[in-house]
């Protein structure tokens, strides 16, 4: 049987002492890293540490004055509805 045609439903055939792997030894390298590529991500991740915090903390200020003016609009209203059904029941009353 030769490499360049193989049968179809042929079992193949078993490989030679050359062509078999040792499945304890490694096959490639792995201590190829890049040079820059860790510095930079562990940089960017540390200038980034308190954004989370800080936009936070930015979006609770803003809500608490949201609520701070609705509030004293609110407390407006209720003075001024409360003013004039005193007014209207102290008319009523004479």
């Amino acid at each position: 049987m030769s490499d360049t045609d193989p049968v179809i439903g042929a079992t193949p055939e078993p490989p030679t002492d050359q062509q078999r792997i040792d499945p304890i030894e490694p096959t490639h390298s792995c201590s190829v890293e890049p040079i820059t590529a860790a510095p930079v991500a562990a940089r960017r991740r540390r200038n980034q540490r308190g954004e989370g915090v800080i936009s936070t903390a930015i979006a609770v200020l803003v809500v608490a004055f949201i609520g701070i003016g609705l509030w004293r609009g609110f407390d407006a209203m209720v003075n001024s509805a409360s003013n004039r059904s005193r007014a209207q029941v102290d008319q009523i009353g004479r």
